[in-house]
């Protein structure tokens, strides 16, 4: 995380009643599965899930899930005691100490074997970055969490096969437009069948070679209803897998395993200043030209910022109308552009031109009038307009155009340089 990180507690609750010996995670949400926790926006840190009897236990198991939207994998099972609450003997009560990270809209679900009643109770935090004093060089970390089950027999170390038929991606690390990597800090290795010895198997895919990495053995136990399935943890200590790269797995024998990997993908705030000091000047045409553009990247502004855009113009001194535009647009073109302000000069020889846009949403800002009498106004020319303007998603990335025009042609219209500022909130 970073020091500008902000948590928020996200418990999670709920309770569990109706057998289900499935170890697949099938089954009717919230009658014979529970979803128990769900991630928040960069994920959130399930610190432990307590498992707590509130009647007489026969023995058996809970069994956690990650459900990622579509699939739905073992993760963990916790082994249940025959056990009869008194006065002095406390109803069976455990915690998994499991501090994993959930990716966003991904649940941790949840069964019992037996008709047994469970409170379960998550420990969660949902983190996110203050954006009033992150830094440049702040981690901000979203998370990636990978899973896939293995079950066609695969001998190869070369990691030949047919993807995910007999060898299968089990996470992907974030796209290198937006992140440096993905930090990858475990992988749970949990079978749904009984087992015999063989042997999962872990490649790094780069998008066209595939290397052997890893391998886990797998040895041989016999499922039921009140012993658990194969289950180990390869810890790889932060691996940092590059941006766009892939982890896949295969399984030496046919047999069923489920594949959760723990990951954290990172990236860096983007720049809150942007800037050209390369002076532009228009050419000898009275129709508007485009002198500087500045691309302001994606997720940098958000509803409650305050955008500031800045230009040092040059003119020549005259009785002829020299003409600066602010305008926003998804490209670097002033076609199909949205102007949000507008300044003239005739006699000034050098000038500044400064606005304020607040970000009233993400496809809207706010746009002031200003001095009508001496033509500076913030929205159109000489109509002193306020409004709320519609423009390009600033959550996706857009370009500020300053542009310039001349009533003649042989006239100066100069941006000497010009910068674009993130003003927190």
């Amino acid at each position: 995380m970073a020091a500008e990180t902000q948590y928020t507690a996200n418990t999670g609750l709920t309770q569990i009643t109706t057998a289900n010996a499935s170890l697949t995670g099938s089954g009717t949400l919230n009658t014979t599965i529970w979803s128990v926790i769900t991630g928040a926006s960069n994920g959130t840190l399930v610190k432990s899930i307590t498992v707590k009897s509130i009647a007489t236990t026969a023995e058996g198991m809970v069994r956690i899930f990650l459900f990622d939207g579509a699939n739905t994998r073992l993760l963990e099972e916790i082994h249940i005691p025959a056990n009869v609450p008194s006065a002095t003997n406390p109803a069976f009560e455990y915690t998994w100490n499991c501090d994993f990270k959930l990716k966003a809209t991904n649940e941790l679900r949840v069964t019992t074997q037996v008709t047994n009643t469970f409170n379960i109770i998550a420990d969660g935090l949902d983190w996110a970055y203050f954006t009033g004093a992150v830094r440049s060089e702040s981690t901000n970390f979203t998370a990636n969490t990978g899973s896939n089950v293995l079950t066609a027999a695969n001998t190869s170390l070369t990691g030949s096969g047919t993807l995910n038929t007999d060898i299968w991606s089990v996470i992907t690390a974030g796209a290198s437009a937006t992140f440096k990597g993905c930090r990858i800090e475990s992988i749970n290795i949990k079978a749904r069948v009984t087992t015999t010895d063989g042997m999962v198997r872990f490649f790094l895919f780069n998008g066209s070679v595939t290397r052997l990495f890893k391998e886990v053995p797998i040895y041989a136990v016999t499922q039921s209803a009140t012993e658990m399935t194969f289950e180990t943890t390869l810890n790889l200590n932060n691996f940092s897998l590059k941006a766009g790269w892939e982890i896949r797995a295969t399984t030496q024998n046919a047999q069923a395993v489920s594949i959760v990997v723990e990951g954290n993908d990172w990236r860096y705030p983007a720049a809150e200043t942007i800037s050209s000091f390369t002076p532009a000047s228009g050419t000898n045409v009275v129709t508007e030209e485009l002198l500087h553009s500045l691309q302001v990247p994606a997720n940098l502004l958000t509803t409650g910022d305050v955008l500031r855009v800045f230009a040092e113009l040059i003119t020549n001194n005259n009785a002829n109308a020299k003409t600066f535009r602010i305008s926003v647009n998804t490209t670097s073109t002033l076609v199909g552009a949205t102007r949000i302000a507008t300044v003239a000069y005739t006699t000034t020889t050098a000038e500044s031109f400064m606005r304020l846009f607040p970000v009233i949403s993400t496809t809207s800002l706010g746009c002031h009038g200003g001095d009508t009498t001496s033509g500076q106004t913030q929205y159109e020319a000489n109509t002193g307009t306020t409004a709320n303007v519609t423009v390009p998603n600033v959550a996706s990335g857009f370009f500020i155009l300053i542009s310039g025009q001349k009533a003649v042609g042989t006239d100066t219209d100069t941006v000497q340089w010009s910068m674009a500022k993130k003003e927190n909130n």
